[in-house]
């Protein structure tokens, strides 16, 4: 099983370039229920990975070893426009889609295998999708 995040990092950056700087600004929850849905269900993967592809639980964990630079670009991003504009980014179509999807891509190889964890399972589950 093959997980490459990059692409889920990808999507997940381009709603948030022009990067300003700032700290301990926090993450409006339109977006930081992706990220947390992201961040259990690869969490779940590697553990996964782990017992049954170690040489690919290693790549993955490397990928894990970047969430904290992709929240810092999000909470930079809030200091540089707001949290009520970024906060409307997470809830674009565009974005919700490139997302859902993202965290599709984890946990589909995760449900075949029936190894999809309480964790992953409702991290997604508390995702609101706005209506459109």
């Amino acid at each position: 099983m093959r997980i490459n995040l990059n692409v889920i990092f990808i999507i997940a950056i381009a709603s948030f370039l022009s990067i300003g700087t700032a700290q301990a600004q926090s993450i409006p929850i339109a977006c930081d229920q992706y990220l947390k849905a992201v961040e259990a269900c690869t969490k779940n993967a590697e553990n996964f990975l782990e017992r049954t592809d170690p040489k690919s639980a290693e790549s993955l964990k490397e990928q894990i070893e970047t969430f904290p630079a992709m929240e810092k670009s999000i909470r930079d991003q809030v200091a540089l426009h707001g949290e009520t504009e970024i906060a409307e980014r997470c809830t674009k179509p565009e974005f919700v889609k490139g997302m859902i999807n993202s965290i599709m891509t984890v946990m589909m190889p995760l449900t075949f295998a029936r190894a999809v964890n309480d964790d992953c399972a409702s991290a997604y589950s508390e995702i609101q999708v706005p209506t459109e």
